[in-house]
């Protein structure tokens, strides 16, 4: 059970189990192949050569780009319950933007500035039959300087210039090992979460992966999933899909990836 909110150091929550690298293929990878340890673990990477994706896709980052996973027991299955990705994606977009003024969350697990991607989240869990928990990587990646001009994507240094990634770090572990305390308890969002707030498609009609007709976004339940509603039609709650295109009118859509 996490007991403790580590605001002063918050490297103390991980007990030692603290990994900083130059480089690594994947910090992901690393934590998935680490021997079991009784308590979290810490690994980031300067520069990652094969960062992981959602769905098996590599993020692409720069080699100024904040990049770290966490490996993390928790209580039962409650690292295998839905909404724990989004539940980390409002940490991280409440602490940059209390006030949703640039953010935005693009459903499951990436954050846009100005409709380019800033930073993703991926989260990987697995069960332990034998001691009835659940072990959870959690994988963060967030753009923080542009140094390939490249247009596709946002970096953290447009919004706040003098941050570096050690600033930006010190910022937001303090707040996501919060949420991970508080999930520890309570595995669901809350009823007054704020993905509304940051919604990059509320109430916008979109195409989704698999479906042959717009739909209607609606935010996310208590669960992470994804509320939507094609024509005249009742509400869906999906999990296993993504947004492909903005409709913008009849004939014109806009893609994200």
């Amino acid at each position: 059970m996490i007991d403790t909110i580590f605001q002063d150091n918050w490297r103390n929550f991980f007990s030692g189990a603290y990994y900083d690298f130059a480089t690594l293929p994947s910090t992901q990878q690393y934590l998935r192949n680490h021997s079991p340890l009784p308590r979290p673990i810490f690994c980031q990477a300067l520069n990652q050569t094969a960062g992981e994706g959602q769905r098996g896709r590599q993020w692409q980052s720069t080699q100024t780009a904040l990049t770290f996973s966490i490996r993390i027991t928790l209580p039962d299955d409650m690292g295998l319950h839905q909404g724990l990705t989004q539940a980390l994606a409002l940490t991280l977009v409440t602490t940059l933007d209390p006030d949703a003024d640039y953010l935005r969350l693009k459903w499951p697990n990436d954050i846009f500035y100005r409709q380019r991607k800033l930073a993703g989240i991926l989260v990987e869990g697995q069960t332990n039959s034998k001691r009835l928990d659940s072990e959870v990587i959690i994988g963060i990646g967030i753009n923080i300087a542009d140094q390939t001009s490249c247009k596709d994507y946002a970096y953290w240094q447009e919004i706040s210039p003098s941050d570096s990634r050690e600033t930006l770090l010190e910022r937001i572990m303090p707040r996501l090992i919060h949420c991970l305390e508080q999930w520890a308890q309570h595995p669901y969002l809350p009823i007054d979460h704020r993905w509304q707030d940051y919604d990059l498609f509320n109430k916008e009609i979109v195409m989704l992966e698999g479906q042959k007709t717009a739909t209607q976004i609606f935010g996310i339940d208590q669960k992470g999933r994804l509320i939507c509603r094609e024509t005249n039609k009742k509400l869906h709650y999906l999990t296993n899909t993504r947004i492909l295109t903005r409709t913008l009118h009849k004939d014109s859509t806009c893609t994200f990836s």
